[in-house]
C-alpha cells in the first residue's frame, strides 16, 4: 500500500482510498484532473424503476377515470397499478442490494 499526498490539504493519504480522510476529496482522478466517477446501478434496474414510474401513473389515471368510462378500463388501470408499484419496489430492492 503506497501514500500519496491529498493535493488540497497535503497529508499523507492510501493509494486505494476513495477520498481523503482529512479534507474528503476524492482520490480517483485522472491526470486531467477531472474527478472519475463510478456509476454502480445497472442501467437495467434503473429502466425497471422508470417503467415501474410510468405504469403507475399510467394505472392511477385509468383506474380513477375507469368507474366513467367503464369497469373494464378500471380492471386495466388496477392491474397496471399494482405492476408498476410491484416494479418500484423491486427495483429499490435492487439497486440497495447491489451497492454498499
Amino acid at each position: 500500500m503506497a501514500l500519496t499526498k491529498c493535493p488540497d490539504c497535503g497529508r499523507d493519504v492510501s493509494t486505494i482510498a476513495k477520498a481523503c480522510p482529512n479534507c474528503g476529496r476524492p482520490m480517483n482522478i485522472n491526470k486531467d484532473g477531472s474527478v472519475v466517477t463510478i456509476q454502480k446501478t445497472s442501467k437495467k434496474i434503473k429502466a425497471q424503476g422508470c417503467i415501474g414510474g410510468f405504469l403507475t401513473i399510467v394505472g392511477f389515471m385509468l383506474f380513477s377515470l375507469g368507474p366513467e368510462v367503464s369497469p373494464e378500463v378500471m380492471v386495466v388501470g388496477f392491474l397496471l397499478l399494482i405492476v408498476g408499484v410491484i416494479m418500484l419496489i423491486w427495483s429499490r430492492i435492487a439497486k440497495w442490494w447491489n451497492h454498499d
